[in-house]
């Protein structure tokens, strides 16, 4: 019997390295009408978090499972799936242009309109409000100019105010426990060191379309639960260069998830100027996802992930790369620092300082 049990533990252990083995893919995604690069898709598996950007030239990069589905979502483009064995064999992704069509699934922006402003207002009706949620964040920042940095964060948050008017959150944020895993040349992150692009901790707004006259919006159905209204820009100006789409739930009407994707070749359309320093948005996905408390029945954010590419024009040019995920822990134990620090929505605090460092906690 005893030998029998080793033997059986020891093929689970044998087996471990190959379930946790992963495998590295690079390759190119195309429009396969013109042949061009496609920027700004977003390549991801069934782990929502190993997500990653294409860049400028279409190239992507993604460590994978062996026969794990991998996805390329672009909202200008149809949605595709493959396999990882199938991108092993052929890296190259070709795309196909969504066309809108004019179909029972079309409805005017007026009647679009009407209902994601309903499902906002019922979100907002039913969200939780000063309770405290735990929250491990990860951001990873590198730079053209060879700066990289990347940090873990234990946050208690708790939605303290709501404008419903404007779609804004405020947020009250607790820094609990910080690792920081990556800092190298800290000052490529900055134009004349004194002014920084804008590091969004977590979202402080809503992604709503404005002038809902200028965009195509289409009703499709996912399940018998919920369906999605995607939001699609008629004419790309600095003003109508994201694509939206808002997955509501059927029976009590409320918001549940909201992806924002810029277009796949937004840089001419994104110029900006922020405390005197000229930049734009290369590419840009956000996806914020609701879900409703058990005991309560009331709202609050399960995840949210921003990706982004930009481009700082002041100066000597350089692109910077972001990647923020923030997803809710209900069930950690006890937080064993005591001490804690507010910090901003909007916030640098986590790469500036030390406290209360924790180097390798994260790694357990």
């Amino acid at each position: 019997m005893n030998i029998k049990f080793y033997l059986f533990f020891s093929a689970c252990l044998m087996a471990i390295p190959a379930l946790a083995q992963t495998v590295h893919l690079s390759g190119t995604v195309l429009d396969k009408e013109t042949q061009e690069p496609v920027p700004s898709v977003v390549i991801y598996t069934d782990d929502e978090n190993n997500i990653t950007l294409t860049d400028d030239k279409g190239y992507y990069n993604l460590e994978v499972h062996p026969s794990e589905s991998v996805y390329f979502r672009q909202l200008a483009y149809d949605f595709f799936e493959t396999t990882a064995d199938a991108l092993h064999a052929n890296s190259t992704i070709y795309l196909t242009r969504n066309i809108v069509e004019l179909s029972e699934v079309i409805v005017s922006p007026y009647y679009a309109q009407n209902i994601v402003d309903k499902a906002f207002q019922d979100l907002t009706a039913h969200l939780l409000l000063k309770k405290p949620i735990p929250y491990l964040v990860h951001i990873e920042e590198t730079t053209t100019k060879g700066g990289a940095r990347e940090v873990y964060a234990l946050l208690d948050i708790a939605l303290s105010k709501i404008n419903k008017k404007r779609g804004t959150f405020d947020w009250n944020i607790q820094l609990a426990r910080l690792d920081n895993i990556k800092m190298i040349n800290e000052s490529d992150f900055y134009t004349k060191k004194r002014n920084s692009v804008a590091l969004e901790l977590f979202p402080h707004r809503i992604s709503t379309s404005p002038d809902w006259n200028n965009f195509t919006c289409e009703i499709q159905d996912i399940n018998e639960d919920q369906f999605v209204i995607k939001v699609s820009p008629k004419h790309l100006d600095k003003n109508h260069f994201k694509y939206n789409l808002f997955t509501i739930n059927k029976q009590d009407t409320i918001l549940t998830e909201i992806i924002s994707q810029s277009y796949a070749n937004a840089s001419e359309l994104t110029l900006k100027k922020i405390n005197g320093v000229d930049w734009q948005i290369t590419n840009q996905y956000s996806r914020i996802n609701f879900i409703q408390e058990e005991k309560s029945g009331l709202y609050y954010i399960k995840d949210y992930i921003l990706l982004g590419n930009l481009r700082v024009l002041s100066e000597s040019p350089y692109d910077i790369s972001l990647k923020t995920t923030a997803s809710a822990r209900k069930n950690l134990p006890d937080n064993p620092v005591n001490t804690k620090k507010k910090i901003k929505p909007y916030d640098y605090f986590l790469f500036q300082s030390d406290f209360p460092n924790s180097p390798g906690f994260w790694k357990q």
